[in-house]
């Protein structure tokens, strides 16, 4: 069964498409000024998402079943983004 998160990509990549393929009958329609904008916006978004929960299922969950050598790797992963 499908999680809400994948419905989510089909749904939005699918309504993306199309509205990006609406170029292809010659001119730039607001449909594809929407689609060019929300893109970029929901690949980030997704790639956020995606990165959280595989950061809480290999990482935190671990930290907490007791597997305490985690936190020193989690250390150095917080100290590359200052």
């Amino acid at each position: 069964m499908p999680d809400i998160i994948e419905v989510s990509v089909v749904a939005v990549g699918t309504f993306l498409s199309m509205c990006m393929f609406s170029t292809l009958y010659g001119k730039s329609s607001p449909l594809y000024a929407l689609a060019e904008e929300s893109y970029i916006g929901f690949a980030t978004g997704l790639t956020i998402i995606w990165n959280v929960d595989y950061i809480w299922k290999t990482g935190i969950v671990n930290i907490m079943n007791g597997d305490w050598v985690l936190i020193l790797s989690l250390i150095l992963g917080v100290m590359m983004l200052f």
